[in-house]
């Protein structure tokens, strides 16, 4: 089904003159502002293809925001930032936005259709739809007006951030984004009020990856030789490989490896000079405990029942295609009792 103007119709029989539909881009993603729309349109609009921003394809929408900005009798945009989320929630960032759109609207709605939403704080008569970004044809072109102007401003940002790659993601907790996220840390538009981001800001400095050695896509490949020649240099000191990479949105295990009867979790650290410092300085607190919790969860995962375990670091350094030193510590922190237990 594609959106009609019926509830338009009623809003007009009810004695309404300037209907607006509002729609907003952007509550789940991690990062990035909330962005609303506000369209008023005349009446009779048609415009093939015009749905729910989701379930159009990016050149479409493009596509879709031109006409309706040309063809509309009035468009508003608003934007809450992210400091802005963050203060509020993003419920009441969502409702600020919303309202901005309206204040840039003209001319100025005598009534209001929303998708699922309400905004108490404006004085207007109002309708919230379920679904009514694919009910409505003004709420529908509000929500295309509103993804187009935030994806923009995500491309943007990628050029501020290209390490993210915001311009692919566009802020949402892709498994790309999470991955950098945690790589990383967070950045000044990442929303500190999210679980993920949250949870990565606790990380210690030196658990992140120096800003200068960030030349991204080269340091990424430095990392990954990295590990490829710490699996080498492990497998010639007689360990038996058993997992590699092994990913959450909470982090990685670098290395999974049997020594006897010992499981081994290896932790691989590639740096292009000790000058932050050895292995001892290479996993901080925090990491040790994010460390001991994915392992818990790997233990668990594959049914495995108090194995002996410990924690190794292996610090890879030098070199202009792959490491020329390995520094291997061997039990690099201590467990605590009942950690590894599940």
């Amino acid at each position: 089904m594609e959106p009609t103007e019926s509830f338009e119709e009623e809003a007009r029989h009810c004695g309404h003159t300037f209907v607006a539909g509002l729609d907003e881009a952007g509550r789940g993603p991690l990062a990035g502002p909330v962005v609303a729309a506000a369209v008023m349109l005349p009446r009779r609009f048609r415009l093939g293809g015009l749905d729910d921003s989701k379930r159009v394809a990016g050149p479409e929408r493009e596509r879709l925001a031109k006409v309706i900005a040309r063809r509309a009798c009035g468009v508003g945009i608003g934007v809450a930032s992210v400091q802005e989320i963050d203060a509020l929630n993003i419920l009441q960032a969502t409702r600020l936005a919303m309202a901005r759109a309206l204040e840039r609207l003209n001319p100025s709605p005598d009534f209001l259709l929303l998708d699922a939403l309400t905004l108490p704080a404006v004085p207007l008569p109002q309708r919230p739809v379920i679904k009514g970004d694919s009910l409505s044809v003004s709420i529908a072109a509000a929500s295309i007006m509103a993804k187009v102007t935030r994806d923009r401003f995500m491309v943007d940002y990628h050029r501020q951030y290209p390490r993210y790659h915001f311009h692919v993601h566009k802020g949402y907790a892709t498994p790309e984004h999470l991955s950098l996220l945690d790589r990383f840390g967070p950045c000044e538009i990442h929303r500190r009020s999210f679980g993920p981001v949250a949870w990565c800001t606790e990380a210690e400095d030196e658990d992140r990856i120096p800003w200068e050695e960030c030349v991204s896509a080269e340091a990424h490949v430095f990392g990954k030789i990295a590990e490829s020649e710490a699996e080498r240099y492990l497998r010639r000191k007689g360990y038996r490989i058993l997992d590699r990479n092994i990913r959450s949105p909470r982090g990685e295990l670098d290395l999974i490896a049997r020594s006897g009867k010992v499981l081994v979790f290896v932790e691989v650290k590639a740096r292009r000079t000790a000058t932050h410092g050895g292995a001892p300085y290479a996993v901080g607190a925090r990491k040790q405990e994010r460390l001991i919790r994915l392992a818990a969860r790997y233990l668990a995962a594959h049914r495995l029942r108090n194995p002996p375990c410990r924690f190794d670091v292996i610090l890879c350094t030098g070199g202009t295609d792959k490491p020329s030193a390995f520094e291997h510590i061997e039990s690099a922190f201590e467990v605590p009792g009942d950690d590894l237990r599940w």
